[in-house]
């Protein structure tokens, strides 16, 4: 009997001892989300850019995460584990720890509500609800792997990040509709985005915005504006709604599901765009096509 009683105080103070000071955390919150954590990840940084003292870690995992809020005299310190279920569900827990009152928390939480449990729920319930409507302004499809279609294009040169994209396309719009028009140059097609650099670190890009036209040995000059072969070539396409201004969602997407297939992509990604803004209309049912090469 002795025995027993020794070991159950034995287990009981190894396990006050790790509970008190060697737990890394003070409190947990786990829910789902209903996207890949690359998208968790985004909510995140945009929730982030909204609070007054925080600071969000950079990542190229999206699974694993740490963010630090100050408010009043804590420090807390989230650490994100996100593990997608599948392409479109991820179970996240947040591992939260007070730096400046830690044990004071792990002696409250299990005999009363704790205020890091109180904030931290009410915190975690906002942010759920801006990630949940966050994900209502898009949607993308992953359609497999298919040719993108070739063209001969009226192209302008930009460069960007991939935020102030559609921006740029707008003034381009502005320059090559007008010159094709007076010249008698009939547009082929829709308009479309060939990315020829994309850097995923600083999110800037190097482009050609372009319109299909036939090609012929009298095409009129125009100081910005150069004619462009685009060859068709095995991609992964995927299909986006959404603002023009997000579309490059669809490359994250692509990119994230040819890492899960073992697929090697020459990130250099083409858009269709189906729908013109000018039209206005719910951004939802816009649809742009987007592929990404296949290396070859």
């Amino acid at each position: 009997m002795k025995k027993i009683l020794f070991v159950f105080l034995f287990l009981l103070f190894g396990f006050l001892l790790w509970y008190l000071f060697l737990k890394p955390y003070d409190y947990l919150i786990k829910f789902k989300a209903g996207t890949s954590p690359r998208f968790v990840y985004e909510g995140v940084e945009n929730w982030t850019q909204t609070l007054d003292s925080a600071l969000l870690s950079p990542t190229t995992d999206f699974r694993s995460f740490s963010q630090q809020i100050v408010m009043n005299d804590s420090t807390y310190t989230y650490n994100w584990k996100v593990n997608p279920i599948n392409d479109s569900l991820s179970v996240v827990k947040v591992y939260i720890k007070d730096e400046n009152h830690s044990l004071a928390n792990k002696i409250a939480i299990p005999f009363t509500k704790s205020a890091i449990e109180v904030i931290s729920k009410n915190r975690l319930s906002e942010f759920k609800k801006g990630l949940d409507a966050f994900l209502k302004t898009f949607r993308v499809k992953i359609e497999g792997q298919e040719n993108n279609p070739g063209s001969f294009c009226a192209c302008i040169s930009s460069k960007s990040t991939t935020k102030d994209k559609a921006q740029v396309m707008v003034a381009g719009n502005d320059i090559i509709v007008p010159f094709l028009y007076n010249n008698g140059v009939e547009i082929k097609g829709k308009p479309l985005v060939k990315v020829t650099r994309w850097n995923q670190d600083d999110k800037t890009i190097a482009f050609d915005f372009c319109f299909p036209v036939t090609k012929t040995d009298s095409l009129p000059v125009h100081e910005k504006i150069t004619y462009k072969k685009i060859k068709a070539r095995k991609s992964i396409k995927a299909i986006f709604n959404g603002n023009y201004r997000f579309s490059d969602r669809a490359w994250y997407a692509i990119t994230d599901y040819a890492q899960q297939k073992n697929i090697k992509l020459d990130n250099n990604p083409l858009e269709i765009f189906h729908n013109d803004p000018h039209n206005g209309g719910n951004a939802i049912q816009w649809k742009t096509e987007v592929f990404i090469p296949v290396k070859e």
